[in-house]
């Protein structure tokens, strides 16, 4: 957090609890501010929380509320890409005070690197399907998001020059996030 406060850049704190757990996803967030945290961030695209959203919706919505009501700092989440449906899901979110949406985490999949012969990504966990191939569904997700709500949007996906950056900040993200 110093690190980040001295460089002039946010620092957005991630995390994910069991989606009943309330009161860890509040004491968590107090934590982060706590420390410096300019954001939080909600992980929200674990498989085993977007199975648990995708079927109630006022989970999450119960979520952001409390962690709002409980701090100080915008609070976000990080959305998963195959939750449907989508402008549901996010009007349901903005009713509870969301301050922005991080769309998407990798969805799942497996790519086979042939020339180590070794799966890239994460297998341990079923895999993922990252890189360049995701834009364009991360990106059409962003544009749905963006007709159905006001709530900043971090395009995340698929970016490996600055025209893939450009095209999320051209679809309405006014950020982009690379790992």
């Amino acid at each position: 957090a110093d690190l980040c406060k001295s460089s002039d850049v946010k620092l957005i704190a991630s995390f994910f609890e069991a989606p009943a757990e309330i009161p860890l996803w509040i004491n968590r967030a107090r934590s982060f501010e706590a420390l410096g945290a300019d954001m939080l961030e909600l992980n929200f695209s674990s498989p085993s929380a977007a199975r648990v959203f995708a079927r109630r919706f006022d989970s999450a919505s119960h979520i952001i509320s409390e962690v709002k009501k409980n701090t100080s700092i915008p609070v976000g989440l990080k959305l998963s890409p195959t939750l449907e449906p989508l402008e549901t899901f996010v009007a349901t979110c903005e009713d509870a005070g969301l301050d922005f949406i991080t769309a998407h985490n990798a969805p799942g999949g497996i790519v086979i690197d042939v020339d180590n012969e070794v799966p890239f990504g994460a297998p341990s966990i079923g895999g993922y399907v990252m890189g360049r191939s995701f834009l364009p569904y991360s990106l059409g997700r962003v544009v749905r998001i963006k007709k159905a709500s006001n709530i900043p949007v971090i395009g995340v996906g698929g970016i490996y020059e600055a025209q893939d950056a450009l095209q999320y900040l051209l679809g309405g993200c006014p950020i982009v996030g690379i790992g």
